[in-house]
């Protein structure tokens, strides 16, 4: 699925071909360095990538979600302690195969990415460990696209590309995602 050697921690190795099968496969570039879903093996003692989504319709509301379509793909890399969140909630229309969708921020039926990563440093006085997580989100000013390129709600497959630039408020900074894909059976129901 993804070329990789064993101690490779998904920064070297070569991002995934760009399929529509539910290969279940997830890349992208993070400032020009590859990002590809990987486990630590520590929980399931396996080093297969993490990757999930869930698309699916509320025809009610179910606790504080109301009716619409939902979307989410999530990849993380536990062994950098990064991760993408790609969502879009309440929309009105189900996703179309081919069609180009914008991220900007979170709200009903938007598209909405964010990009995070965790630190663990010494303190200042050298006595305990901080832990930092450093979030980066999509707004109306940082934003990008999410192409569709298969939607296969028979097979549940999701297929597409997506670029983005998000921000991060604590230290002003911004990360460029690009050359994304993703190939993904997604479970039809919210997790």
């Amino acid at each position: 699925m993804i070329s990789c050697t064993k101690d490779d921690d998904g920064t070297r190795s070569d991002l995934p071909s760009e399929t529509t099968e539910g290969k279940n496969t997830f890349g992208c570039r993070v400032d020009d360095i590859t990002f590809l879903p990987k486990s630590s093996g520590a929980i399931f003692g396996s080093d297969a990538p993490i990757v999930s989504a869930n698309y699916f319709k509320l025809d009610d509301k179910y606790y504080d979600f109301q009716p619409g379509y939902y979307l989410r793909i999530v990849a993380m890399n536990e062994i950098t302690n990064k991760d993408i969140v790609i969502n879009a909630t309440r929309s009105d229309l189900p996703l179309a195969e081919g069609k180009t969708y914008p991220i900007t921020m979170e709200g009903d039926g938007l598209f909405s990415a964010k990009y995070s990563f965790s630190t663990t440093a010494l303190s200042k006085d050298n006595n305990a460990y901080v832990f930092t997580n450093h979030q980066y989100k999509t707004s109306k000013d940082y934003n990008g696209e999410l192409k569709i390129t298969k939607i296969d709600e028979s097979k549940l497959i999701i297929s597409g590309t997506f670029s983005f630039d998000c921000y991060n408020d604590d230290d002003q900074t911004i990360a460029k995602i690009r050359e994304s894909r993703f190939d993904i059976k997604y479970k039809p129901y919210l997790e």
